[in-house]
């Protein structure tokens, strides 16, 4: 399980690079609010005409939230599970990088 403590440390690195590189970054990210329903993140100018959303995920269970992928689909959006670890780490501006590279629209 994922404390708030990660959480934090992980949100902390998304901010840093969404200043940094430049992009709209909104975390946590409510999707329904009466379900109860929040993504870790979305970048909604990447990954599909609806944005990105992100979850994390951390091993050994790797465990995801099948309730948010379902509803990401069902409403077009593109949905990305991250190994929680790679952000507990040091800062790494290539990291993100890749992120923004990989999920350019075209």
């Amino acid at each position: 399980m994922i404390s708030e403590r990660e959480l934090e440390i992980a949100r902390d690195k998304f901010r840093r690079a969404s200043t940094e590189l430049n992009f709209r970054l909104i975390s946590p990210y409510c999707l329904d609010e009466s379900m109860g329903l929040y993504a870790f993140a979305f970048m909604p100018d990447y990954g599909s005409k609806n944005g990105a959303l992100i979850l994390l995920s951390k091993p050994p269970d790797y465990n995801r939230d099948t309730e948010i992928i379902e509803w990401a689909n069902k409403h077009e959006y593109f949905c990305s599970v991250f190994d929680i670890e790679p952000l507990l780490d040091e800062y790494n501006t290539e990291y993100f990088l890749d992120i923004l590279d990989d999920w350019k629209i075209t």
